[in-house]
């Protein structure tokens, strides 16, 4: 993955649309990007920034499942 300062942006951009988003128990086992925030989380090369709301978008889909 390349974490150029423009992807950062979008990434971050996108990691709130997702924050945002309502979402529902059977999207989120049937959709599989739980699985894809996760590797992005835990990436030393992704911001602070952008893992703490990744974390924040983790734990919010876990309250759910």
């Amino acid at each position: 993955m390349v974490f150029s300062s423009i992807n950062a942006q979008i990434r971050t951009s996108l990691y709130n649309v997702l924050l945002s988003l309502p979402i529902r128990k059977e999207y989120v086992k049937e959709a599989g990007i739980g699985e894809l925030l996760v590797k992005l989380w835990r990436n030393p090369k992704e911001s602070k920034e952008n893992r703490k709301i990744l974390h924040m978008i983790i734990e919010k889909w876990l309250r759910i499942v």
